[in-house]
């Protein structure tokens, strides 16, 4: 199972109510007119945004194994591996393999994240670079915490408990089901208590419960239960918590594919700087600088001579569009680009807190060719049919040649794809 292999353009998600009561409840938010709309048709979520839930999500965790782009190009093999024992994804939703009697439970709660997160992006105008893991508490006596997911539209902090199961019929409430609401309901009740005491970890002025249950009917779609954990006062301003997360997600993603430039290292600075300062929009159109002072100079991707900006010249690039980033070798047969588009590092570099917090890139999946760049060093390291060996060009301390295979864009401009490789 490749990214490839999961064909369609994007997944059929049925969103319900979990029931009457639940429904009742939700419709009290301020969101009720959007909830009424998503409910109304199933949800259309594009495959690479799943995909940028499914696959690099738990980045954020700091985990080992989701540290850099080596580690986590051998992780998403191994995701890659299981979603396709374990899911199948040839139609136009996600359903259980014929014949499969059990699901791997990783594989389900990683499903439940990423189409959970997915359908609040629609309630509340979100996207990746939206989304904080809570860390876990641990310990004899700890608070418990909302499956480790808040963010914030602006407005109002977000938080949402994510569930996922598989099932003989979706469209029945299982026990398993069952289980997973009362594990929502006893976790919301204990943040109750400390609500009231003043004692809760992780306030949220409006919280969510999701389960989303595959099942192996030829007909219907994956569904997605919605849930009404009560919410909390919070008295952080939801747009300083809006603006940390999307610039801690330009630092990571910029540091991920260039750990040691020095766009990489002023980004790392002035978030550590935002962070402790009690109004960070003081900084709103204070541009980075390099360590002599002078402005990063990065230029838009010229459409007419192909041209990237000088940040991605010994990075693998789209050869056609604003898009650069690594290649990593995930099988003898396949490589994996994994990039940013280019105008992340504009956004990074100019700092107008407006547009980083309204970013959201247009989401597809493209057939593209990669011109991938590796040192000397790599290069020596790779595993390539002598096809590829023999017409890589060397120009001073690296080698290029190029690849084609199926891009995906994500919401929060993440560019990502196997490169399949020739045979011979």
């Amino acid at each position: 199972m490749t990214i490839a292999a999961l064909a369609q353009a994007t997944i059929l998600v049925d969103v319900q109510f979990y029931d009457a009561m639940e429904k009742m409840k939700l419709l009290r938010y301020h969101t009720a007119p959007v909830l009424e709309a998503l409910v109304a048709k199933p949800a259309e979520i594009p495959k690479a945004e799943f995909l940028s839930y499914y696959l690099f999500h738990r980045i954020k965790l700091g985990q080992p194994g989701y540290q850099d782009y080596r580690s986590v190009g051998e992780k998403l093999h191994l995701w890659l591996s299981a979603i396709g024992e374990c899911i199948d994804c040839q139609g136009d939703t996600l359903r259980r393999p014929e014949g499969a009697v059990r699901q791997l439970t990783e594989v389900s709660e990683h499903v439940g994240e990423a189409i959970g997160l997915a359908v609040m992006n629609r309630v509340h105008n979100l996207t990746e670079a939206d989304w904080l893991p809570i860390p876990e508490s641990r310990g004899r006596g700890a608070p418990p915490s909302f499956d480790f997911q808040i963010a914030s539209d602006g407005e109002s902090f977000v938080q949402v408990e994510t569930k996922g199961s598989s099932v003989e019929d979706n469209r029945q409430l299982s026990s398993v089901v069952a289980a997973q609401k009362r594990k929502i309901d006893e976790k919301k009740a204990k943040l109750i208590a400390l609500a009231k005491q003043g004692k809760d970890p992780h306030p949220s002025s409006l919280r969510y419960g999701t389960i989303t249950v595959v099942d192996g009917r030829k007909a219907g779609n994956v569904r997605c239960l919605l849930t009404d954990p009560p919410p909390d006062q919070v008295d952080e301003d939801p747009r300083r918590f809006r603006l940390l997360n999307r610039v801690r997600h330009l630092r990571d993603w910029i540091s991920f594919i260039s750990p040691r430039s020095s766009v990489a290292a002023a980004l790392a600075t002035r978030v550590a700087d935002m962070e402790v300062m009690e109004n960070p929009f003081e900084l709103n159109g204070e541009p980075l600088r390099r360590g002599n002072g002078r402005l990063f100079g990065f230029e838009s991707f010229n459409f007419i001579t192909r041209r990237h900006s000088t940040f991605m010249m010994s990075k693998s690039r789209v050869t056609d569009g604003p898009a650069g980033g690594v290649v990593l070798q995930v099988s003898a047969k396949e490589l994996l680009f994994l990039g940013i588009r280019e105008e992340l590092l504009l956004l990074a570099s100019a700092q107008e807190f407006d547009e980083i917090m309204r970013y959201k890139a247009e989401v597809g999946s493209l057939q593209k060719t990669v011109e991938c760049t590796f040192s000397v060093g790599r290069f020596n390291e790779l595993n390539l049919p002598s096809s590829i060996e023999q017409s890589a060009i060397q120009i001073g301390g690296y080698f290029h040649f190029r690849l084609e295979g199926t891009l995906n864009y994500s919401p929060e401009g993440l560019v990502f794809g196997i490169l399949p490789l020739p045979e011979k």
